[in-house]
């Protein structure tokens, strides 16, 4: 290769002097091996929560892995170097329909930090939305709590999701609520994301930006929309750039 290919006037080794001696570490490397029962329990979780959905018909198939990689650089000019690398992955693949009128779609999530992976049962209900989405919305009827048990919601999220969303919900004079479509229910379960993380999880919005793909000023505006807050309440510390 190297007799045929054309010359590249800075296809060259760096001199000594220009090497870098003083390397940062890098969060390239989980240390925490998941366990086979671990990864088991998370694909479980994700189809369970596809497979609880009415409409759905079958699973297409669910995958969770982790995988580490080492790489070591040595050249003629002095330099030797490391990095080692970890994957977790999960994904859920969901069919709807029956015959020539199913549909299939899928969701996943891949990240370096295993707690960095999104929720299991949020991966599942992510790969219906897209399937609902392509469907098309529509409405369901949302009654009274004590009321749900033999309605379509309490035949789609069974009787105890039904009743907690009925009393999440209902308001007398407006029992039908309009689903939304894929798009806005991401949107959704995105915003409620970035409220747990910060409440429950206690991390800053610069750690939130990167998990959610938003930027750290979309996460505060976010936020305060979600809580109610405004600037003025919100920890002036986090506020500040």
């Amino acid at each position: 290769m190297a007799k045929y290919s054309p010359a590249a006037p800075f296809a060259q080794l760096a001199d000594p002097d220009q090497l870098a001696r003083d390397i940062p570490p890098l969060e390239t490397c989980d240390p925490v091996e998941p366990g086979t029962e671990h990864m088991l329990d998370r694909a479980a979780e994700a189809e369970e929560a596809m497979l609880g959905v009415q409409g759905i018909t079958n699973s297409g198939g669910v995958s969770a892995g982790w995988t580490k990689s080492s790489l070591v650089i040595a050249t003629t000019n002095g330099f030797l170097g490391s990095v080692q690398s970890t994957r977790h992955g999960l994904s859920v693949s969901g069919i709807a329909g029956e015959g020539d009128a199913q549909k299939r779609d899928y969701d996943y999530s891949l990240a370096v930090f295993g707690e960095d992976l999104k929720d299991p049962r949020e991966i599942g209900l992510e790969a219906v939305f897209v399937i609902a989405d392509a469907r098309g919305g529509g409405c369901i009827w949302c009654p009274k709590p004590e009321c749900v048990e033999g309605t379509e919601l309490e035949r789609l999220i069974g009787h105890d999701l039904a009743v907690g969303f009925s009393k999440r919900f209902y308001r007398p004079g407006r029992q039908w609520l309009e689903v939304p479509k894929m798009d806005a229910a991401k949107r959704q379960i995105r915003d409620a994301r970035i409220v747990k993380l910060k409440d429950e999880e206690g991390l800053s919005y610069d750690e939130i930006a990167p998990r959610v793909g938003l930027g750290r000023r979309r996460v505060i505006d976010i936020y305060q929309e979600q809580t109610g807050q405004t600037a003025a309440n919100t920890d002036q510390a986090e506020l500040e750039f």
